[in-house]
């Protein structure tokens, strides 16, 4: 299954994150040691993502056959955006939440790895993908984005 419209990739993670609080949640019934709720939370977090950079795709890019290992995203600018969105969530995973006192949970901890790590995966994507460009990338028209320039008057 590829995911081409915005639309649908919103969708996919609105799906996939109540999905995993529901399922932390079920599983916190059964007074799991924070340890396991920590793994559990983090390894739901790592499969969205791996999920969501396996099934997306960009417009232009082919369909059918699979990405590369480190092809994270379509576009170059995609990759690098969301490495820095990355990073400035796994920053703010780590204040604590009910102040200085209380310490780090081993939740933040766990989400802040995965946060990290996948920002180095984006940040990987974004750098190979400006060095080597895909099969069929080609950089947008200026006249695409930019207005026609204006005819001076002769002298």
């Amino acid at each position: 299954m590829r995911i081409v419209r915005t639309r649908w990739k919103i969708a996919y993670f609105a799906i996939t994150y109540l999905a995993s609080v529901a399922l932390v949640r079920i599983l916190a019934a059964f007074a799991l040691p924070t340890a396991a709720d920590a793994s559990i939370n983090a390894l739901l977090s790592a499969a969205m993502f791996l999920g969501a950079a396996r099934a997306f795709r960009g417009r232009g890019e082919a369909v059918i056959p699979a990405r590369p290992w480190w092809r994270m995203t379509a576009r170059p600018k995609a990759s690098l955006m969301l490495a820095i969105v990355l990073i400035a969530v796994t920053v703010a995973l780590l204040i604590p939440r009910s102040g200085i006192a209380d310490g780090i949970s081993a939740v933040q901890v766990a989400n802040a790895i995965v946060g990290a790590i996948f920002a180095a995966l984006f940040f990987t994507s974004w750098v190979r993908l400006r060095r080597n460009r895909p099969p069929g990338w080609q950089a947008p028209m200026s006249a695409e984005w930019r207005p026609a320039p204006r005819q001076r008057a002769p002298r």
